[in-house]
């Protein structure tokens, strides 16, 4: 008897308005509209794109060398940038690792930060007397793609005085001349052993000194991120202050790839290395779900020091 009374439920239900829930209707917004919305906007700018490097000020990090309690951070320090914290600014896609008189795992054998000069940041110097001293330095490197972006090194070497760079991985016990590649080859490490070597001929002559290395690796294979621009315009409004530089403002209309940006940051075209100084950020994040960003950015001026920031 029970078998012939069973009906199995329907599904042709029709909900009607006063079934609805209050929330309904944000519900479906954020769980179907807007993320429709956010993957147009990445084809929008896969549409007419603009391909760009991304860098980001720094917000933390190791107070750099040039910035003392008697001043303030030198805008002409090729450390910081005039920011006050080493590195400066991070660009998207890459990993930053400076090796200098402030990096917390330094050795030193007969060399010392020289503080004798003025000029900033401090750099290594051999001791009074000695012809021979060396650093050492353990880098401890992040998950990476295995490549190198950029590899510099800042020192002053005078007649009499050398420097000679050195490097190790984990499972070496001697070190190998420093190079780019030989650096690249160990970029899958957890660390590096790097160590500098100074010399001079006689204890008279000048000391070498070294300021750092900027290394600088991939985490990702593109570092370039896209963008729409819309617009350009051009002005000169210092000019009846005795300016003469030509202000170019640009929009640029950019995706949800980035999470995060400000009017510290930069940009740089990967066609024309053309320099972009963001002046003001609109962000388009309904309920919190980041959609897109609408930028206004001019030309970074040659004196300023984001125009010296490694590309």
């Amino acid at each position: 008897m029970g078998a012939r009374t069973y009906r199995p439920p329907r599904n042709d239900h029709v909900t009607e308005a006063g079934e609805m829930k209050e929330n309904h209707p944000h519900e479906i917004a954020m769980t179907q509209l807007i993320p429709r919305i956010d993957e147009k906007n990445k084809r929008a700018v896969k549409t007419v794109q603009t391909s760009l490097y991304f860098f980001s000020k720094k917000r933390a990090g190791r107070r750099c060398s040039c910035w003392t309690v008697d001043s303030s951070a030198d805008s002409l320090c090729n450390v910081c940038y005039g920011t006050g914290i080493v590195g400066g600014f991070d660009k998207y896609g890459t990993c930053l690792e400076i090796v200098d008189v402030t990096h917390p795992n330094i050795r030193a054998i007969n060399v010392i930060p020289d503080y004798s000069k003025k000029t900033k940041p401090i750099m290594f110097t051999l001791v009074p007397g000695a012809k021979y001293g060396r650093i050492e330095v353990r880098v401890e490197l992040k998950q990476n793609v295995g490549k190198l972006d950029v590899v510099k090194a800042s020192k002053d070497t005078e007649d009499g005085g050398e420097l000679d760079a050195y490097i190790r991985s984990p499972t070496e016990t001697e070190y190998v001349a420093f190079t780019r590649d030989a650096l690249e080859q160990r970029l899958q490490n957890p660390w590096v052993d790097v160590r500098v070597d100074f010399t001079r001929n006689s204890i008279k002559a000048v000391s070498p000194k070294f300021n750092h290395f900027y290394i600088r690796y991939k985490r990702k294979e593109n570092l370039t991120v896209l963008a729409n621009i819309p617009r350009a315009s051009k002005s000169n409004l210092l000019a009846e202050m005795g300016v003469s530089d030509d202000w170019e403002f640009q929009q640029f209309f950019m995706d949800s790839t980035l999470r995060t940006i400000t009017t510290e940051d930069f940009i740089i075209s990967s066609k024309n290395m053309v320099r972009w100084k963001i002046n003001s950020v609109k962000e388009s994040s309904p309920g919190d779900y980041l959609l897109s960003w609408d930028l206004t950015a001019r030309l970074v001026q040659q004196y300023e020091p984001m125009n010296f920031v490694y590309f």
